[in-house]
């Protein structure tokens, strides 16, 4: 006697005791599955190479908390291009006021720059250009703050001294803009955003307006407003960030609705994109769920025909989930947008071992009149051989992408091969035993529990079935070469396939017009994120790129120090101005020249290249940040870093 008939005989014989191990089993393993989290991050997706570990050795000895910062876009837009009008620069000051007086949002703010906005920019400009009107007055003694008349072009170049001014209050620049007519603040708008501009704040203003905005108008379609705001997390390792954050990201798009109905309102911020994706995995599972589940009870009803063979197979389904998410939960693993397919591909695996399990049992008992334990002794023994070899090969299959050099895909792999190998070991002992001890119970008091396999009698089912084999004994020439072109059409087709990623792809869509149908329970949210960053994208600046540089060896050396200061007086970058047309920095300029820093610095054991992108930095005016950081736990002998900062300005370089 085989393995195979010595396991089945065990199974059949000890029922009870099976069911006993694995339902204590099912309690174990079924408890993990409670510390099983939602995560919508994209660390995981990080692959496992030099410079990702060398970016780990930047965050940990250089980053400070220059990392825990994440920013909020909030662009107002309307058609009509009086964004820059009067009424809209005050609501966008009283939007920006409700911000600080909202303790939801306010306790995230940074200290400096928490808010950059184009009406902050102007109502600053505004106060102080009627502080230099006063002083030319005599009502304020020269030397109480440094400013310039921005209402006139040859004397903007004295506002550079404004930075180092104290900001007026939101309250004042309101107070200021009110007692201005329409006209004065078009007259402060045209000169302050003027396309030859040497004003520090119409620079920073020009790069918050719309790509459409012509310098030196009073009319734009589209402006920005950044929000920065600390974090509890280091965001460049694409953490997710905590709920304090994302909350107040909330708050910022229920203020800019409620304040400011007028215009329309694009939002785009980390922590609110992360809403929405856990948002749409839920909506998703909403919708499928009950599909999947009809799907089931229809596949069950036509092949079983028998109530308590159909709730078997939903409760196997059922156990296959809870072993598999159970595991997860032991094991520390978070379910994100990749384990979506997980359980759909398990509840079709269940099926079908529920189905050979099921139906060989009914062939089994329609012969020679076997009892309930025989039939279903022999029943396991044959389907259980193919069952298992199927999930071996499956398993094993899934289990190559632990090679894979990304965490998401390892796990996704892992995963799968332990609701594989759950779903063999609940309908190839669990299910076959309950079923044994059910049909007995109920044939003791007075049920018949033989039932025909379904496809087995001389029926339209059974002439459809056997189509294949009738088609092969026929023409086999002909099915081979059908098998054979459709093959060479699959490879060739499989050719074309691309391989990417960008977390773009895992932002949700809008739903679809044919969900507005779904009872509202079912409903799916509607999701602006994406359409958001598209119109930012396509509308404005792109974000600021950042390459952050990990030098180790002989840093100090005379000749090593002059090869930087060298670098550092050459950027790549020089601004020149361009009269028709916005253009940012292109990539390959700047690893052109981060490949020419590596050639000149020949004295160094290593050098390494992390190219990284912030959402959004508060404009700062200038056109390279060059900026050296020494670890202190770590000498400056071994380890020197330096970001170089690239701000895709309105001025091509």
């Amino acid at each position: 006697m085989d393995w195979s008939k010595r396991l089945a005989r065990f199974i059949t014989d000890h029922s009870r005791s099976v069911i006993t191990v694995l339902f204590v089993a099912t309690l174990i393993i079924g408890a993990g599955s409670v510390h099983v989290e939602e995560s919508t991050s994209f660390e995981s997706v990080e692959g496992q190479s030099t410079v990702i570990e060398k970016n780990g050795y930047v965050q940990q000895h250089f980053g400070g908390d220059r990392n825990r910062t994440t920013q909020v876009l909030v662009v107002t837009r309307n058609e009509t291009g009086d964004v820059l009008s009067k009424s809209s620069l005050i609501r966008s000051l009283s939007y920006q006021q409700s911000l600080r007086e909202n303790q939801t949002v306010n306790r995230t703010l940074v200290d400096e720059t928490p808010i950059t906005s184009v009406a902050s920019i102007v109502g600053q400009a505004a106060v102080l250009q009627d502080q230099q009107t006063d002083r030319q007055r005599g009502k304020i003694p020269r030397g109480h703050t440094q400013t310039a008349d921005t209402d006139r072009p040859e004397s903007a170049n004295a506002t550079r001294s404004s930075q180092e001014a104290s900001t007026p209050p939101i309250d004042e620049q309101i107070k200021q803009l009110e007692s201005m007519n329409a006209t004065e603040i078009d007259r402060l708008v045209t000169n302050l955003f003027s396309e030859d501009t040497t004003s520090p704040l119409g620079e920073v203003g020009l790069q918050l307006l719309s790509k459409h905005y012509e310098p030196g108008t009073d009319t734009a379609d589209a402006r920005m407003m950044v929000i920065n705001q600390r974090t509890a997390v280091d965001t460049t390792s694409g953490a997710t960030l905590t709920d304090r954050t994302t909350d107040a990201q909330v708050a910022v798009r229920d203020l800019a609705e409620s304040r400011d109905s007028a215009h329309d309102h694009a939002i785009f911020g980390h922590g609110y994109m992360t809403i929405e994706e856990t948002n749409s995995m839920a909506d998703s599972f909403a919708i499928i769920g009950p599909l999947t589940l009809l799907f089931v009870l229809g596949t069950l009803l036509f092949a079983y025909r028998d109530l308590l063979d159909i709730t078997l197979g939903f409760f196997g389904i059922f156990l296959v989930l809870l072993w598999t998410f159970g595991f997860m939960g032991w094991a520390g693993m978070t379910f994100n947008q990749m384990m979506i397919a997980v359980p759909v591909l398990l509840i079709g695996l269940s099926i079908d071992y529920s189905i050979h399990i099921v139906m060989r049992y009914r062939e089994e008992q329609a012969e020679d009149n076997r009892s309930i334990r025989d039939a279903m002794r022999h029943s396991v023994s044959k389907v259980g051989v193919a069952l298992a070899l199927v999930t071996a090969t499956t398993a094993i299959g899934f289990l190559t992408n632990v090679t894979s050099s990304l965490p998401a895909v390892q796990n996704f792999g892992i995963v799968s091969a332990v609701g594989i190998v759950s779903a063999l070991v609940i309908f190839g002992a669990f299910i076959p035993a309950l079923k044994i001890e059910l049909d007995s119970l109920l044939e003791r008091f007075g049920f018949e529990r033989e039932k025909r396999a379904v496809g087995t009698d001389k029926s339209r089912l059974n002439w459809l079935l056997m189509l294949g084999v009738r088609a092969a004994r026929r023409a086999p020439l002909v099915v081979l070469l059908t098998i054979v072109l459709v093959s060479a059409g699959s490879a060739y087709a499989g050719t074309q396939v691309g391989s990417s990623f960008s977390e773009e792809q895992f932002i949700a869509d809008d739903p679809p017009e044919w969900t507005e149908s779904l009872p509202d329970s079912l409903a799916p949210s509607n999701y602006t994120v994406k359409e958001n960053l598209h119109y930012i994208q396509s509308n404005f600046q792109s974000p600021e790129k950042q390459t952050t540089v990990l030098i180790e060896g002989a840093v100090t050396t005379p000749k090593t120090l002059k090869q930087l200061n060298k670098t550092e007086r050459r950027p790549p970058n020089r601004r020149q101005r361009t009269s028709d047309r916005v253009e940012s920095l292109p990539y390959t300029r700047h690893y052109r020249w981060l490949i020419k820093l590596h050639t000149e610095i020949k004295l160094l054991t290593k050098l390494y290249v992390q190219p990284t992108s912030t959402t959004m930095a508060s404009p700062t005016g200038t056109s390279l940040q060059f900026t050296t950081r020494c670890s202190e736990r770590h000498p400056i002998k071994q380890a020197s870093c330096f970001t170089v900062t690239m701000e895709n300005t309105r001025l091509s370089g």
